[in-house]
């Protein structure tokens, strides 16, 4: 048995789990996991993991110029059917090269 603070992250998230120092096995359910440098570019393999069809990206402007757009880009890339919802920038959408279906903010 390792001791829980010495278990890589990979370790942590493996589907089998993993015996713990404490005694018991633990395991996480989680279908998709990534953290590293251009994560945002293994978004389609994520949607696939977790069994999704229709992928709807939820952001506010803030967000959408850091990371939103990038996202919206690499979903259209890989052919995915996007539904967007951006609260509250018009200018956002005006601007948005990407064909992506959007809802409406509330």
């Amino acid at each position: 048995m390792t001791a829980f603070e010495n278990l890589t992250l990979n370790e942590l998230m493996n589907k089998q789990g993993f015996d713990c120092d404490c005694g018991k096995h633990h395991s996480v359910s989680c279908d998709f996991l990534a953290i590293e440098k251009g994560a945002v570019n293994r978004l389609g393999e994520a949607v696939r993991a977790v069994g999704g069809k229709r992928p709807f990206v939820i952001c506010d402007a803030n967000t959408y110029r850091a990371a939103g757009e990038k996202a919206c880009a690499v979903l259209k890339r890989k052919a995915w059917n996007t539904r967007f919802s951006c609260s509250g920038s018009t200018a956002i959408r005006r601007s948005s090269r990407t064909n992506i279906r959007w809802a409406p903010s509330r």
